[in-house]
């Protein structure tokens, strides 16, 4: 195949791709929320009462934290002998 004939496959692709997302929104079949920082929270909330969610009152208090996670791995204390401590130059 050469360069032309794959930019005509994908010029129809992306054609037919922005016809079908134009026909979808025009229909109302995509649902569109808000998803900026302000909104999020009240989004949730929204759509737990939609769907008939209910939990007891709910913290307005905001923390910082991180998260940490490994896979447990053996493998480098088996080698750990083989293993040699570096000469300094100086």
């Amino acid at each position: 195949m050469n360069f032309k004939r794959i930019q005509e496959i994908f010029l129809l692709a992306f054609i037919v791709i922005d016809v079908f997302l134009y026909t979808m929104t025009k229909n109302g079949n995509i649902q569109s929320d808000d998803t900026n920082a302000g909104s999020a929270g009240n989004t949730i909330v929204k759509e737990m009462k939609r769907d008939s969610i209910s939990v007891g009152t709910l913290s307005q208090k905001r923390t910082n934290g991180y998260y940490l996670s490994a896979e447990v791995r053996t493998d480098l204390n088996e080698h750990l002998g083989d293993l040699k401590k570096p000469e300094c130059a100086g």
